[in-house]
């Protein structure tokens, strides 16, 4: 239901960019994720997922949000991420998987400036 990443970094100065590659967990039977992203305890964003039939269902997600220097706190961040509508593959009768799942992450990336 809930996952971090805790980072120290040394520029606090500006706003930093978090973009990451992810597969959520939405198919016919699950359509919709909904995540809250927290920053260091304050509320950042919000990310949705939804199933579209056009795309596969395992089709990696590019994310993008940016974190204000505010609410950055002794070179820390804390990313908290929490899934609203939290689900398993059991609960679908789609696999004897009992995890409640959200999205897996595949990769990510702190940057100073998103083009």
């Amino acid at each position: 239901k809930i996952s971090n990443l805790i980072f120290k970094i040394n520029d606090k100065q500006n706003d930093i960019f978090f973009e990451m590659d992810v597969l959520p967990f939405v198919n016919k039977k699950n359509n919709e994720l909904n995540i809250n992203v927290f920053v260091n305890g304050k509320y950042n964003n919000s990310l949705k997922f939804k199933f579209e039939k056009n795309l596969k269902s395992k089709k990696n997600r590019k994310v993008v949000f940016k974190i204000k220097k505010e609410n950055i706190i002794n070179n820390t961040i804390n990313i908290e991420f929490k899934n609203e509508n939290p689900i398993s593959p059991l609960d679908l009768f789609l696999s004897p998987d009992s995890r409640q799942l959200g999205f897996l992450l595949l990769k990510f990336n702190l940057l100073k400036k998103y083009i």
